[in-house]
């Protein structure tokens, strides 16, 4: 059950955009949330949103800025009866004692979203509460001072001290877009506020998309598809079946009659729609595209670059390598469409800015999980029941043999947990306790004495 949840949460990791929103901790998503240990392989995939001033924290004599404080949660007890969260540095070395029931990485503005009875606030990097837990959901602060959370039902707007800047009346999480622009929901209809809660284009839309870098937002009225530009006024009438976002090449992904093309800013047709399926473009040009049910990649002419002849695949990475899967398996390709390695693997994800890519085999009829570089060979092993992706720490979550914690790059060890008479600890790569700075001895005495209380 554990390893199928902790697949469960490194799957939704790998393949979902990192939002930072966390909803309230519950008995339905407590399981997932204490997956690997628990919160080893939360903590890798989110980032920090935000870019406000940085704080640090002093523990034992040094000081510890937030992006050096790594999440670690833990079970309580081996009866799964819930689940304590603290921080860790890179080295396993604890900093803030587990305490907390759930927690996510720190912002840039040295405040983390922790959760205490069921309720969400933030706690600074010595542990200590900042804003209250109150909040049913919450988003990390962003680049405005600003973090959304939900109260009541309602999404609205705090700043750092807690104090709302926009009263929670929306019905569903919203995002500012670089034009200070928020897409938000009321009585059931979209339009966007300001970052004073103002309504700049009042609520009239069916659905919304945030505003694209090029200063267009897609938007649904009358069950169309079109695009407005700030103002609130069409740039593009709304006529197609589907909309999506203008990317870096200048182009938006619509439907017309459940086929897919691309348009420009004026909404011409620059790619025909004659694709099943289509997405958007990568920095190479390149974008996936389905035809008879076979994916393949097109240029930005419509032209196929790369024939449709694959079962599933991924974007062009950095490195200039996709992921691909051919008769069952996985390999990557060049933008020519040649295997670089060939497809062997039962699952793989894209390779990340470090080079390496998490990729699975089947092995004695386990999936087991590991790291290829770009030439294919095993960088760590595959031995792991569940992996999530490295950090900017140098981390990564995994789940072996019940065993769950953080490797480095070098696949080795760095903290993992155990429970020593029916009481979770944490230990280092040398198997030695760190936390809570008792011998295995005491544990288990305490534990007995509790017992007979």
């Amino acid at each position: 059950m554990l390893t199928a949840c902790f697949q469960k949460q490194v799957s939704r990791l790998a393949s979902a955009r990192h939002d930072c929103v966390h909803p309230r901790p519950s008995g339905n998503t407590g399981g997932m949330w204490k997956t690997i240990g628990l919160a080893a392989a939360l903590a890798v995939g989110l980032t920090a949103c935000g870019s406000l001033e940085r704080k640090a924290t002093i523990a034992e004599g040094r000081i510890y800025k937030p992006e050096e404080l790594v999440l670690m949660c833990m079970y309580i007890d081996e009866r799964d009866a819930g689940t304590e969260c603290g921080y860790i540095t890179n080295r396993g070395k604890v900093v803030i004692p587990p305490r907390f029931e759930h927690a996510d990485k720190f912002a840039a503005n040295g405040l983390a979203i922790a959760s205490e009875n069921e309720k969400l606030g933030f706690i600074n990097t010595q542990g200590e509460w900042v804003i209250p837990p109150r909040f049913e959901s919450a988003d990390n602060f962003a680049a405005n001072d600003l973090a959304a959370v939900q109260e009541s039902g309602k999404w609205g707007f705090i700043n750092a001290q807690g104090e709302w800047v926009i009263q929670p009346r929306f019905e569903r999480h919203i995002e500012f877009a670089a034009n200070g622009l928020a897409n938000a929901t009321e009585n059931g209809k979209d339009g966007y506020i300001n970052v004073q809660g103002e309504w700049v284009i009042p609520p009239r839309f069916e659905a919304a998309h945030s505003f694209a870098a090029n200063g267009l937002a897609a938007v649904r009225e009358s069950g169309k598809w079109g695009f407005i530009n700030s103002q609130g006024e069409w740039v593009i009438p709304p006529k197609f079946d589907g909309g999506g976002h203008f990317d870096d090449s200048g182009l938006a992904r619509v439907a017309e009659s459940r086929k897919y093309g691309f348009i420009n800013t004026k909404g011409e047709w620059v790619i025909q729609p004659k694709f099943e399926d289509a997405w958007y473009f990568a920095a190479n040009g390149l974008a996936q595209a389905k035809e008879n049910g076979k994916l393949g990649f097109i240029n930005s002419q419509g032209e196929w670059a790369i024939p449709p002849r694959f079962e599933s695949a991924g974007d062009f990475a950095a490195n200039g390598l996709a992921a691909a899967k051919e008769n069952g398996k996985w390999g990557y390709i060049n933008a020519q469409g040649e295997w670089v390695i060939p497809p062997r693997l039962e699952f793989t994800y894209h390779f990340d800015v470090n080079g390496l890519a998490l990729s699975m085999i089947l092995a004695q009829e386990n999936t087991k999980w590991g790291y290829i570089n770009i030439q294919g060979e095993w960088v760590i092993p595959p031995k792991f029941d569940s992996i999530g992706f490295f950090g900017a720490d140098g981390l990564a979550g995994f789940l072996e043999s019940w065993k769950a914690g953080y490797i480095n790059m070098s696949g080795e060890v760095v903290i993992f947990t155990e429970i020593i008479c029916n009481r979770s600890v944490l230990k280092n790569g040398k198997g030695e306790i760190t936390w809570p700075e008792k011998t295995a001895l005491q544990i288990c005495e305490e534990q007995a004495a509790a017992k007979q209380e």
